[in-house]
């Protein structure tokens, strides 16, 4: 069996409308191999939009705070193999469908998670844009705003100007240069990409996404990929339980985010893209609020991810 860990906080139900579809979506023979834990902050009627031949149940927990302590319960579950699912990510039902019946791979000792091919994540988004984006001029652009996006010091009070090689001082956008620089930072934030600290190349890639919407919904010819970087944004990913348990042990910020990354780095761990299996992750609450010292983000930045979610919800539902 599977658990989702769903980890809604303070986003609007939208957001629930638009992953429980999906889910739904799934297989009738997967439904029966996956439970879904929906640990949440606010209490609404989560199970109203969902299957009710998928098995589920909610957990509230209180506002402040409470990530580790979502992410400790779901740590303690039963089965042996877990998703993490943040609230702000969207894949369709194909692909869910192939990250469940292909959930073995995780047996191998040496392979630490499966994730699909989200769209602004690190380290995968220039796979996304390879394998998703068709259109030459959008890729270019998405390249230039990498290429000439400045990479700050003290940043999460870590100096990323070294980057800036890579970036603003190179020639062109390489992103096998750029993940070798970021190997090189001494410092366990290495969760940086051009994607996260710039908001035009967030909004853009949604904006193709949903012209797109026939690309992103259809089924894919799918397969498993391995890739190797030094940092992993966890927004969606399918590991061992028991990893999650080793995870939470090492020294965390108040998230699992680094640790996963230094749990695989330090066990040298594989891990695996669902190429073709797109997943939408439209914005990082990094560029929440305008930041004049490092010119990053926009005023009203999660409202504005809330109107594109709201347009995946009437593209879709």
């Amino acid at each position: 069996m599977i658990t989702i860990d769903y980890l809604p906080h303070a986003r609007p139900i939208e957001y629930w409308r638009l992953t429980s579809h999906f889910l739904n979506g799934i297989k009738p023979e997967n439904k029966k191999k996956i439970k879904i834990n929906i640990l949440a902050t606010n209490d609404e009627p989560w199970l109203d939009y969902l299957d009710p031949d998928i098995a589920a149940q909610v957990i509230i927990f209180p506002y402040n705070g409470n990530y580790l302590a979502k992410a400790n319960l779901a740590s303690k579950d039963e089965n042996p193999y877990s998703v993490k699912l943040d609230e702000d990510c969207f894949m369709n039902s194909h692909v869910w469908d192939y990250m469940i019946e292909n959930i073995h791979i995780l047996d191998d000792p040496d392979t630490l998670l499966i994730s699909p091919l989200v769209s602004t994540n690190i380290p995968l988004v220039d796979q996304f844009i390879e394998s998703y984006i068709e259109d030459v001029e959008v890729k270019e652009q998405l390249y230039s705003l990498f290429k000439n996006r400045y990479m700050p010091n003290n940043l999460w009070g870590v100096d990323y100007t070294s980057l800036n090689k890579h970036t603003v001082d190179a020639e062109k956008w390489d992103s096998e240069a750029y993940y070798k620089g970021v190997a090189d930072i001494n410092h366990y934030y290495r969760g940086i990409h051009p994607v996260r600290i710039s908001v035009e190349a967030q909004l853009l890639l949604s904006e193709y996404v949903l012209n797109t919407m026939d690309k992103f919904l259809d089924k894919q010819e799918y397969s498993l990929k391995e890739f190797n970087r030094p940092y992993f944004t966890n927004n969606i990913f399918a590991f061992k339980t028991e990893n999650w348990r080793k995870i939470l042990e090492l020294p965390n910020d108040g998230f699992d985010e680094v640790p996963l990354s230094e749990y695989k780095n330090a066990h040298n761990k594989k891990c695996y893209y669902i190429d073709n299996g797109f997943c939408v992750h439209p914005m990082y609450n990094t560029v929440f609020g305008y930041n004049p010292e490092f010119n990053i983000g926009m005023n009203n930045g999660l409202q504005k991810e809330i109107e594109i979610v709201n347009q995946f919800v009437q593209k879709i539902l």
